[in-house]
């Protein structure tokens, strides 16, 4: 009878869970949605995820799914890198130091000729030991004028996702590729993403993520090292050998232009939050 209980009681939080998302992404028609035979608690998701690079964050392309015939030898592959991560041993306090002794390193930065028309450099904010890092492209207008990530109309669209999680800011981290506000906020070029994507690679090292999820094909792509959309590189979790586990979604702009982008995102938060659950089980 217990175990029943607790069952239940898993069920009910899950569903729960789904419909506050739907409801906060504008899905109202719950009658009329199509399974999603992704979210079942039970399915083994590892079984589609496809192993990115060799070392490091930033290593070898990642090309597309290598198709039912590859499916155990990816799958064993997965779950061997999966094993290797550990948290970081660093206290909260030695992270944020690590932090903060980068951002001083980055300085008035002047290294690519994003620099010229900016108003802020845009580090990044959050826990310093955060299990879960989203990584988004680079600072729009809003971010360029207060000096932080994600607080435009974009910004509270991804703070209700992170709501719907059961997150907050504080126990997440946030930063983009580049640091600077590209004008227009036209897509960074390669070179800058190049220069700035070191300070990125630092950051990622010293939180030492469980999860990354990459907001964007910019993100993605940079990342992942690929030229895939993220239409295609969505719907599953790439394995790294550094331990982390990368989501590449939809960016939170690109949800306020296009309303039917919002579920396939909602599904894709829903593999990460299977496997929070799953790392907080003994």
């Amino acid at each position: 009878m217990d175990d029943f209980r607790s069952e239940l009681g898993r069920l009910t939080k899950d569903l729960g869970t789904q419909i506050r998302l739907m409801r906060d992404f504008g899905l109202r028609d719950f009658a009329r949605a199509d399974p999603l035979p992704d979210l079942q608690v039970n399915r083994p998701v590892h079984q589609e995820i496809e192993v990115v690079g060799q070392a490091g964050f930033f290593s070898k392309p990642a090309g597309p799914s290598a198709g039912a015939s590859a499916g155990a030898s990816a799958g064993a592959a997965s779950a061997g890198a999966r094993s290797t991560w550990q948290p970081n041993a660093s206290s909260p306090e030695e992270a944020q130091a690590e932090l903060d002794a980068l951002r001083a390193r980055l300085g008035d930065c002047q290294r690519c000729r994003l620099s010229e028309q900016r108003r802020s450099i845009v580090f990044g904010e959050g826990n310093p030991k955060a299990r879960v890092v989203l990584v988004g492209e680079g600072p729009g207008g809003e971010e360029d004028r207060t000096g932080r990530p994600f607080v435009g109309a974009a910004g509270q669209l991804l703070d209700r996702m992170l709501v719907a999680m059961g997150l907050g800011r504080d126990q997440i981290y946030i930063c983009n590729v580049v640091k600077c506000r590209p004008p227009q906020n036209r897509t960074p070029e390669p070179e800058e993403m190049k220069i700035c994507g070191r300070f990125l690679a630092d950051q990622l090292k010293i939180i030492h993520p469980r999860h990354i999820v990459c907001l964007g094909a910019t993100a993605a792509q940079f990342l992942l090292k690929t030229n895939l959309s993220v239409s295609k590189l969505r719907g599953r979790i790439h394995d790294h050998p550094s331990g982390a586990r990368v989501l590449p979604t939809y960016h939170p702009a690109y949800l306020l232009r296009n309303q039917a982008a919002k579920k396939p995102v909602w599904q894709d938060l829903q593999l990460v939050m299977a496997e929070m659950a799953e790392g907080e089980q003994p």
